[in-house]
């Protein structure tokens, strides 16, 4: 998942939260009603946790990326200077 795709995602899943919050405090008497909604919130706020450790995974893949770039250009520079010298 890209970084964009990702926040998004975090934008959806913050919007439901606050939109299931302000339906709980309605039904709060419904006790079925409550209970369903609360189990919601919770499966949402795991969704949401997983969308933080992607986001915190995202910048260390770029990183890694650009190391291996960088090997792979050392190592193709060396081995140029080799077929030369």
């Amino acid at each position: 998942m890209k970084r964009r795709e990702i926040l998004t995602e975090i934008d959806a899943t913050l919007d439901q939260l606050i939109k299931n919050a302000a339906a709980l405090k309605e039904v709060e008497k419904d006790l079925d009603l409550a209970t369903a909604l609360h189990k919601t919130q919770e499966s949402l706020l795991a969704h949401l946790c997983h969308l933080d450790a992607l986001i915190e995974e995202e910048p260390k893949k770029i990183v890694d990326k650009r190391v291996l770039l960088s090997t792979l250009s050392k190592a193709s520079s060396a081995r140029k200077r080799k077929l030369v010298g």
